[in-house]
């Protein structure tokens, strides 16, 4: 009769400390930070046969392990010309969970193109970068 006076204590007991999490009227947003990305990166670009490097960096807010928010720059500077963009990124990882799984982003902004020939040709650009990747999570905080 003790055993089963002392399981039923340990059972409502058990049940109360759940009970006492959070609740409210609303809900939460089910929104969670779960991390932050920064770092520099280079991208190839090839213009009529005449290759170019991007150089430029990053930092993104990561949101409940799947979607990044953030802010880019890149930079060229070649022999006859020059063009700089910064702007929004937007990324989303399906499955994110998964040790190997896809990484999809876009980053799209304003920017400026500069020619260095004697003309000085000046205007300003809009661009689109989108990119695909696969990202392997090696351990929690390194992926």
């Amino acid at each position: 009769m003790k055993k089963s006076i002392l399981w039923c204590l340990t059972l409502l007991f058990t049940y109360q400390i759940n009970a006492q999490s959070d609740q409210t009227l609303f809900g939460s947003s089910g929104i969670d930070f779960t991390g932050v990305w920064a770092g520099n990166t280079s991208n190839i670009n090839e213009s009529d046969g005449d290759y170019g490097v991007f150089h430029g960096g990053y930092v993104f807010l990561e949101f409940n392990k799947f979607l990044t928010v953030g802010y880019q720059s890149y930079g060229l500077i070649e022999d006859d010309l020059e063009m700089k963009f910064k702007g929004v990124h937007l990324g989303y990882a399906p499955q994110s969970y998964n040790v190997v799984h896809p990484v999809f982003n876009v980053c799209a902004g304003g920017g400026r193109f500069k020619s260095q020939l004697e003309d000085g040709y000046k205007d300003n650009v809009f661009a689109v970068q989108p990119s695909l990747g696969v990202e392997v999570n090696v351990v929690k905080w390194f992926r």
